[in-house]
């Protein structure tokens, strides 16, 4: 048996009806009186000379062969079709007209008169098509359901593949609209779903030689109706949440990928066993083989990672086509095997595998000579105080104490610097394709967020970010003018860190914000409307979406409560539950922060492509309710993802070159007139939006 319970929220009048836990509900609506809604006239017999196509008499129950229904769903009549609508009668059976009254929305009868009329949606067959309801519009109920009842049900335009969507007028026997429905969605599932196997003995034959898992599942995977149908499946299912869905031998795959991890992790040459994909792209730099025993194994795990055949001591991380998400792994990688613990942004330094071996060995407190050619050289041991430390402690060798937030991603020439401020997740390695972009005489340096090291907390106000940032900064560029930058959240941070250089009697010349929410967005709820738009609009995706967040809640869940847990007992916290613990720490300071107004230059660079969840907070994000003078909103392409990225990197350089031109030719005006001056220019015309 399973409990429902319902929670209905009269300042909000939000209604939330779920089983376990309110973060994972059944159904979410919104609940309101109605009154003082006129009712609606129905014209019957102009529906019915409508329906004339066929008709159905039933004696309570249809002809479905999925489903059995009890006694209080045997109320079905008739059924006439036309095109693209339907009149159904039900008449309640006289034992159960009682309960009509206290349930004005009697489920029985409520089924039968919205689901009865599928055979309108194009396609359906009574033999092999059975849909489902998924959700409701709109609801208006004006009264209880009559014992006799007729349904005029349209289905829409939009209807898609797998979703009929349809509104819905239900009325009593004068054609007086009882209940109203708008946008109800049902959604077709195939007949019979069961966890039957589609193969009737395991495949347990051994893949060919050298084939790597990833060509094994190309061979022996699901095709992709097949993969539709196994979701479909597992979802009908009463089971446990913990389910997996292959095609391929899952123990075999398993013991695989562990054999080739253990291979890569010992330091092997070629441990996986598989070739490269790719050969190595003209970089403009000659091939240099490495030379010691860190950089060959670093070497190992760049051709894996990279999917390239060689590469070389000399090579640039960047150059070779990588990228956050590939060092990301990279760096969890190198945690493993050496025990060290290193910043994504060492990159910005050691972006070469020579250098990243010098940084290595540095680390570890180790010789790493040069090999003699064709020795594939010994695999690395780390010094005992270091590295047998490190793993008897249960943890990566960290960071020095001397954390900076302050990285150099490129020094530029004699122009004014650029500092630009990590998003939620902390890190500033995305920042690359936009210092390019800027050109090489740029200085451009990221700050990124105290905690990334896993020893420091993470900082809890925007105030204490912007504070602790400046004084980075300040140690660098001692005066002003500043131009100060950051990424989504970030984007606040150095909004305040330009209202603290100010109030400390500083020059700010520009603010630029990219893709920079406010800090309320996080509080705002999808509304019913935009929840069918989006479905409307994107059907699979959204279906996706949601399966995809509900499976996301329970594994964030677990990890942070793994994380608590190092919290309370002051641990260190490891690579894989950083991220989390950044994106957490970060959301709680936003929500605490309030933007004050501002009088000077701000840029805000939006993407064009926004998210569903954020529609609706206009084009300037409600900046240009703070910014009281001096904002500029530019569209850039992409996504907030891709933004910063290239090619959509160099578009939106483009876009604010002359802004940031005649930020220059300010900012040396203000510097030739001494530290801390402030120099009046005039103010260059806004850029166009595109």
């Amino acid at each position: 048996m399973r409990t429902l319970q319902v929670k209905h929220d009269r300042t909000t009048s939000s209604l939330v009806v779920f089983s376990e836990t309110e973060t994972m509900p059944h159904v979410t609506a919104t609940a309101l009186p109605a009154e003082g809604t006129e009712q609606p006239r129905v014209d019957l017999d102009a529906v019915r000379s409508r329906c004339h196509d066929r008709f159905e008499e039933f004696d309570g129950y249809s002809n479905q062969p999925f489903m059995d229904f009890g006694p209080r769903w045997g109320n079905l009549r008739r059924v006439d079709y036309g095109a693209g609508e339907a009149l159904i009668t039900t008449v309640m059976p006289v034992e159960f007209e009682s309960e009509l009254q206290a349930l004005w929305l009697h489920p029985g009868l409520l089924d039968m008169a919205i689901g009865s009329a599928q055979a309108i949606v194009p396609g359906f067959s009574e033999a092999e098509t059975f849909y489902v309801p998924f959700s409701y519009g709109r609801v208006l109920a004006h009264a209880p359901l009559p014992a006799t009842a007729y349904s005029h049900v349209r289905l829409r335009d939009t209807s898609a593949a797998d979703l009929a969507v349809f509104d819905i007028t239900i009325c009593d026997e004068t054609g007086l609209g009882i209940v109203e429905i708008e946008s109800f969605t049902m959604r077709r599932v195939p007949p019979g779903p069961s966890l039957t196997a589609r193969r009737a003995e395991p495949h347990h034959s051994d893949p060919p030689a050298g084939e790597s898992p990833i060509e094994t599942a190309l061979r022996e995977g699901m095709l992709p109706h097949e993969g539709v149908d196994a979701l479909d499946r597992l979802l009908a299912a009463d089971i446990g949440p913990q389910v997996v869905a292959t095609s391929v031998d899952l123990e075999q795959w398993i013991a695989k990928v562990d054999s080739e991890a253990s291979g890569i992790d010992s330091g092997g040459d070629d441990a996986s066993g598989t070739s490269a994909q790719y050969e190595r792209p003209d970089i403009g730099s000659a091939y240099v083989p490495p030379a010691t025993a860190v950089e060959r194994e670093l070497a190992v795990m760049w051709r894996e990672l990279l999917g390239i055949e060689r590469v070389g001591r000399d090579d640039d991380f960047f150059d070779l086509g990588g990228q956050s998400l590939i060092a990301v792994r990279l760096f969890t990688r190198m945690r493993k095997r050496y025990s060290v613990d290193l910043a994504l942004s060492t990159l910005f330094e050691a972006p070469t595998i020579a250098q990243c071996a010098v940084v290595i060995a540095g680390k570890l407190g180790i010789d790493d000579p040069q090999l003699d050619d064709g020795d594939a050289g010994p695999s690395v041991t780390a010094h005992p105080d270091v590295h047998d430390a490190g793993q008897a402690a249960g943890r990566a060798v960290a960071e020095p104490a001397g954390f900076r937030s302050l990285v150099t991603i490129q020094k530029g020439g004699d122009r004014v610097p650029f500092f630009c401020v990590h998003g939620a997740g902390g890190n500033v390695l995305n920042f690359r394709d936009l210092s390019l972009a800027m050109g090489r005489s740029q200085p451009f340096y990221g700050l990124q967020a105290r905690g990334i090291d896993g020893i420091l907390r993470p900082h809890e106000t925007i105030d204490e970010m912007a504070a602790a940032y400046l004084q980075e900064v300040r140690s660098l560029q001692p005066h002003g003018p500043y131009v100060f930058g950051g990424y989504s959240g970030g984007g606040l941070v150095a909004f305040e860190m330009a209202q603290q250089v100010r109030s400390q009697g500083e020059d700010v010349a520009l603010v630029v914000l990219l893709d920079t929410f406010p800090p309320t967005i996080a509080h705002r709820k999808a509304t019913l409307r935009s929840t069918f738009d989006r479905l409307r609009e994107d059907t699979s995706g959204y279906i996706k979406h949601i399966f995809g967040r509900r499976l996301e809640v329970r594994r964030r869940a677990r990890l942070r409560a793994r994380l608590d847990e190092i919290l309370a007992a002051d641990g260190v916290v490891p690579g894989e539950l950083r991220d989390i613990h950044l994106n957490d720490a970060f959301g709680d300071a936003a929500a605490k922060y309030t933007r004050q107004p501002w009088r000077g230059r701000v840029v805000l660079l939006r993407a064009t492509d926004v998210a569903f969840a954020f529609e609706g907070i206009g084009d300037a994000y409600g900046w240009d309710e703070v910014v009281e003078d001096g904002f500029e909103l530019v569209q850039v392409p992409g996504n907030h993802d891709t933004l910063v990225l290239e090619p959509n990197a160099s578009r939106l350089v483009d876009l604010i070159r002359d802004t940031l031109e005649a930020t220059r030719h300010l900012t040396s005006a203000t510097q030739s007139s001494g530290p801390g001056a402030h120099t009046e220019a005039a103010r260059p015309g806004a850029v166009p939006t595109s």
